[in-house]
């Protein structure tokens, strides 16, 4: 079962794999990855993560022993 990481968030379930989550995607973004997220203004890297959570752009495949964030790029229908 796939549970959205925005769900994640707003209900405060897997608090630990989202911070890790979120520390990834924002060592992604310092590294040179694109933001997925319209941006008011500059932010720092782990309120662009916490974003792209929000709005559904991150989503994780999980395995055995560990997960494994994917960014979407597009989402269809």
């Amino acid at each position: 079962m796939e549970e959205k990481l925005s769900a994640m968030y707003k209900e405060g379930k897997g608090k630990y794999s989202l911070v890790n989550i979120i520390a990834k995607r924002a060592r992604a973004l310092n590294t040179g990855s694109k933001p997925m997220v319209e941006l008011d203004h500059p932010t720092d890297p782990t309120r662009v993560a916490i974003k792209e959570i929000l709005e559904d752009k991150l989503k994780t495949i999980a395995k055995k022993h560990s997960t494994k964030l994917v960014d979407v790029i597009s989402r269809g229908g």
